[in-house]
């Protein structure tokens, strides 16, 4: 028996046959490329892996002696391929970090007002009207989200007005907030949020005690033209948009993006999947994206994105593209989470928003929430690294 040089636990000695019978070449040619083993060898000593492992797990409780051995011979690639294969099978999805181009970035992880906004130009968020609270579990890894369902589809009576916004939100100027929404260069950006649909919307919201009013995402709006800049909702089934070639009830839900252009509104009509892998549905969280590219009146400068918040996707599903005709307008609107902000403010979301992102840039389909894990990259670093070795040794 002998003693592991860094652990001090007892080691037996290797006499095994095929190390006695190991080709001399081969010994030679790791004498020469791999100094560790050749410091091995010359040791002749290995841990008892198969008890220690008995006592022990992988992980930090890995024996130093079993690590040492992993690191000076190469059964160390294969082995980090098994070490990290639950990993590889298994990857989630991430909220934001805030980087330059994140003008807003509310993660709503906080238990109460005031939201914290950690862009580039921050904007608290301390009201939370009508019946919205903080606090709510949100997508596994995203901390807690925001909850303006208030009285739902069925409750009586009826209540709409749940919104988290800067300023009480007040029929006049009371309620004007000053924010960044757009890049100062060419006016592009992105509005994007994480949500939960706590209705079914594949039936109509028509004979409801809510109705079929408008469900919004978050919105810049306004009592007086010069405060009207966009609104992004969801449009039910029943409500008719009177908008973009849409001049009857849905009988589909639908997206909706409004650049409302100072009164001189130009509406963005785009039906929701009802079938296949994002096709809408209660209780799952869905990425809603719109990114606009800063170039005015040129074909598919406007992208629409809806995907399922599915930890499988490495990017966004494209919806469709359109054309803004125009910027959006600059001004300060009633800013709302949850509600369209203008007065009276009765268009809530019915169920849960999170991970609210306002850019400066129109991000790709890459740069969402669905992106590549650093556990991915450590997979793909390994089998590179595993075949290399093993080409090396062929």
């Amino acid at each position: 028996m002998q003693q592991c040089p860094r652990s001090g636990r007892r080691i037996h000695s290797e006499t095994s046959s095929s190390a006695k019978e190991e080709p001399e070449a081969n010994d030679q040619y790791q004498k020469t490329h791999d100094p560790w083993i050749a410091e091995l060898k010359t040791n002749r000593g290995r841990c008892n892996f198969a008890g220690e492992i008995a006592e022990g797990s992988f992980g930090p409780s890995l024996p130093e002696c079993v690590i040492e051995r992993f690191v000076m011979t190469r059964t160390f690639l294969p082995a980090l391929l098994i070490l990290v294969a639950p990993i590889c099978a298994h990857s989630e999805l991430r909220s934001y970090f805030a980087d330059s181009n994140a003008l807003h970035l509310w993660h709503l992880d906080d238990v109460g007002a005031p939201a914290t906004d950690l862009g580039t130009s921050p904007l608290p968020l301390p009201v939370l009207a009508g019946g919205a609270t903080l606090g709510n579990p949100s997508l596994g890894g995203f901390g807690t989200a925001l909850s303006t369902f208030d009285s739902g589809l069925t409750g009586t009576p009826a209540s709409l007005d749940a919104a988290l916004s800067a300023l009480p939100l007040v029929n006049g100027a009371g309620d004007n907030t000053t924010l960044t929404y757009s890049s100062a260069l060419n006016g592009a950006f992105t509005f994007e949020a994480l949500v939960r649909i706590d209705a079914d919307l594949t039936q109509t919201f028509a004979g409801s005690a809510r109705g079929v009013a408008p469900m919004h995402i978050f919105s810049g709006e306004g009592e007086s033209n010069a405060e009207r800049i966009w609104q992004l909702r969801l449009d039910p089934i029943g409500f008719n948009p009177n908008a973009d070639g849409v001049t009857a009830a849905l009988t589909s839900p639908a997206l909706e993006f409004i650049n409302v252009n100072s009164g001189a509104a130009q509406n963005r009509v785009t039906l929701l999947p009802m079938t296949g892998p994002n096709a809408v549905a209660s209780g799952v969280w869905f990425h809603v994206a719109v990114a606009y590219d800063g170039n005015e009146g040129i074909a598919n400068n406007l992208s629409i994105y809806w995907t399922r918040a599915d930890p499988t996707r490495t990017t966004a599903d494209l919806l469709i593209q359109r054309q803004l005709d125009t910027d959006l307008p600059l001004g300060t609107p009633d800013f709302a989470i949850g509600n369209i902000g203008r007065n009276p403010s009765a268009s809530n979301f019915v169920g849960l928003i999170d991970e609210v992102r306002i850019s400066d840039v129109a991000r790709a389909p890459n740069a969402f929430i669905f992106v590549p894990e650093p556990s991915a990259m450590l997979c793909a670093a390994s089998g590179v690294a595993f075949f290399a070795m093993r080409r090396r040794r062929g």
